[in-house]
């Protein structure tokens, strides 16, 4: 499935990724399809990301997104462990089996 939820059957490992697809992969790592719907695919995903502190430019969804930046996201949902511990219960689920990955 691609990142706007359409059948993609091809795989393409060397193909750039936006901004816009890489968030929209993030947020349905951490929160499923919560934040599926909008005008666009990406809007929602990527403003839940912002709103939680981990994506902080969002305003250039087309933009190639770099190695770097996708390490400092990471990073902050890491740093973010207490609040994910605190996550509904709902929430918990996908973010404990992250905690339990990442500390190994």
């Amino acid at each position: 499935m691609d990142t706007d939820g359409k059948v993609n059957p091809t795989f393409n490992p060397t193909e750039i990724v936006t901004r816009a697809q890489f968030g929209t992969v993030l947020s349905r790592l951490l929160r499923g399809t919560k934040n599926n719907g909008g005008d666009v695919y990406y809007t929602k995903h990527l403003q839940a990301l912002k709103d939680a502190g981990i994506m902080t430019k969002i305003e250039t969804p087309e933009q190639k997104e770099l190695r770097g930046y996708t390490m400092v996201m990471l990073q902050r949902i890491i740093t973010q462990s207490a609040s994910i511990i605190n996550a509904s219960a709902s929430d918990r689920p996908v973010w404990e089996s992250i905690l339990q990955y990442f500390n190994k």
